[in-house]
């Protein structure tokens, strides 16, 4: 069964994962970290502060919807107006994207090794009650066959407004064995019941 999500704020937790904080810093500088071999040096910031995570993330490129949404795949989904309301990117930011009962978001491809433990994204439920959103993981393996994993279940039950997700385990569900091995990752957003926001997508570039 996939791991159901829900938002830190009720203290609940992630199946099987980590308990997380929720969190967001507004106007924390960037550094740059090596995420890990094999894989391209990333600006980090802690854009979850706010909610006690004090992790290093980096945004998913073109996560945040604020400039155009190129590499990114949204079927009955759109940049609409209106950002999570903690602007963890920064006071400016003005975009989101909705998503339709039988729509979908796919993110750019970007490289994850085993030091890349989880993501964390906003979201909240825009239509129905107590909705289900899927996030999986996308990826082609050696022999370039397609493979996908659901890496957890966000429910709509505290998310009327915006939140935080808790923790999403993010390496540990996708092929990787040796610490030194990458893989091209895609994360798949799709409603399972109710229509959905989402906002901000990140990801933890370090085994703590």
């Amino acid at each position: 069964m996939p791991y159901v999500i829900r938002p830190p704020i009720r203290r609940m937790r992630l199946v099987g994962a980590l308990l997380a904080a929720g969190g967001c810093a507004l106007l924390f500088p960037l550094s740059s970290a090596r995420a890990a071999d094999g894989c391209p040096d990333v600006p980090v910031s802690q854009p979850f502060s706010l909610f006690g995570d004090y992790a290093d993330y980096f945004l998913v490129k073109k996560g945040n919807f604020e400039s155009d949404t190129r590499g990114w795949r949204l079927d009955d989904a759109r940049v609409v107006a209106g950002n999570e309301s903690y602007y963890v990117g920064g006071p400016s930011d003005t975009s989101s994207v909705s998503i339709g009962r039988a729509g979908s978001v796919v993110s750019t491809r970007f490289c994850i090794d085993v030091r890349h433990p989880h993501m964390r994204f906003f979201a909240r439920q825009t239509d129905g009650v107590d909705g289900l959103l899927s996030v999986q993981a996308r990826w082609t393996d050696a022999l370039k066959v397609q493979k996908e994993q659901t890496l957890g279940v966000l429910s709509g039950a505290g998310f009327s407004s915006w939140a935080p997700s808790d923790l999403v385990m993010l390496a540990g569900m996708v092929e990787l064995t040796d610490p030194g091995e990458t893989q091209s990752v895609q994360l798949v957003f799709t409603p399972l019941s109710g229509s959905w926001e989402i906002d901000d997508v990140y990801v933890d570039p370090y085994r703590r």
